[in-house]
């Protein structure tokens, strides 16, 4: 008897490890490495495994800067 594999799609991950959330979300692993250094960006270490789970991934993405493009006055 074979056991069916359930599809696991981005929305059901309880955790990311960093060269995951590169890729999902177009950022450089040096990037996230370097906020990570800075302790803006959360990490879980299991072993030699480090995670970055979805609710800090998700504080993280509201707690950075919106850059607005300058509005040219005429």
């Amino acid at each position: 008897m074979r056991a069916e594999a359930s599809v696991i799609t981005v929305t059901d991950r309880r955790a990311y490890s960093v060269p995951e959330l590169s890729r999902l979300y177009s950022v450089s692993t040096g990037f996230l490495r370097g906020e990570i250094r800075r302790g803006t960006l959360r990490v879980r270490r299991f072993g030699r495994r480090v995670l970055v789970l979805k609710e800090d991934w998700d504080r993280y993405i509201q707690s950075a800067p919106s850059h607005k493009a300058p509005v040219e006055s005429s």
